[in-house]
């Protein structure tokens, strides 16, 4: 039901309908190459598309992992193909983060 390949990441609800959640600008094409050849309903959201989307009735928590934390939010760096920092602001510590085997902070090697 659910694919990520360090990329968009997609997955199909009990009506058939495709979504796509692309995280990167680069993958923005590929994601509406993905949508043209889909048969039904798509909905195309993601840090990739450097908006704010909703879907109406998507619960995020459906495909939420609870061994992930944050430490840490934003970026020092500003670099040209990365939207961290314009969607998450400069870097700051989680101070009350949740402790957990995988850390998901976007800057490890900032």
């Amino acid at each position: 039901m659910y694919q990520w390949r360090k990329g968009i990441a997609s997955w199909v609800d009990s009506v058939g309908t495709l979504y796509l959640s692309v995280p990167f600008t680069w993958l923005v094409d590929d994601a509406e190459k993905i949508a043209k050849k889909w048969k039904g309903s798509v909905r195309i959201g993601g840090s990739g598309l450097m908006k704010p989307t909703e879907c109406e009735g998507y619960d995020p928590l459906l495909f939420h992992n609870g061994c992930a934390t944050f430490t840490t939010r934003g970026c020092p760096n500003k670099c040209g193909f990365c939207a961290v920092p314009l969607l998450e602001g400069d870097l700051r510590e989680v101070v009350d983060f949740r402790p957990a085997p995988i850390i998901c902070d976007n800057n490890l090697l900032a």
